[in-house]
């Protein structure tokens, strides 16, 4: 039965190590995406609501 179990240990190497380097990077920059991206969304709708208020410019322009 010792030996049935014997691949079944979890085990840590030093080769786990860019796995995880790599998963926590691929992870921090989604988070970085994601963010910028809402700060785009709420500009966005923001431009879209004073567009719909009318007080753009007739040649697109708000300055």
């Amino acid at each position: 039965m010792n030996d049935l179990l014997d691949h079944a240990k979890l085990g840590f190497c030093l080769w786990d190590i860019i796995p995880i380097v790599l998963i926590a990077a691929v992870v921090i920059v989604f988070f970085i995406k994601r963010r910028k991206m809402r700060k785009e969304e709420l500009k966005l709708l923001e431009d879209l609501e004073v567009f719909k208020s009318g007080e753009v410019e007739e040649n697109g322009k708000d300055d």
